[in-house]
């Protein structure tokens, strides 16, 4: 069930996805975990983040869709492709890339990630 602040929105803990390299700044990732269910190709996970600005990278081990929520941010993936992303921007990330994250400012997105 999910656990909310008294102004109604999800409380956030301090998350970090897996395998995240921090390459500057103190991005203190914090998130909500909305839905998981399945395994394998089948998974199907939504979730709330937010950090402060940082430069991060890791590998993409799902297929991620974000909508921006707060804040500013320029993904670049390996195969070259770059986007930047601000309030109400979306952006569909393919598994297996090497993505590298430079959130500008404080940042609050909503992701849907699957097999």
């Amino acid at each position: 069930m999910p656990i909310y602040s008294t102004d109604g929105s999800p409380k956030l803990e301090p998350w970090q996805p897996e395998g995240v390299t921090i390459h500057e700044g103190e991005p203190n990732g914090r998130g909500f975990t909305l839905h998981e269910a399945g395994e394998g190709d089948g998974f199907v996970g939504a979730y709330l983040f937010e950090c402060d600005p940082g430069r991060t990278s890791y590998r993409l081990v799902q297929n991620e869709i974000l909508h921006v929520l707060e804040g500013e941010v320029e993904i670049t993936l390996d195969d070259g492709s770059k986007v930047e992303l601000s309030p109400g921007g979306v952006a569909f990330l393919t598994k297996g890339q090497m993505s590298h994250w430079w959130f500008k400012t404080r940042f609050k997105e909503m992701a849907i990630v699957a097999g």
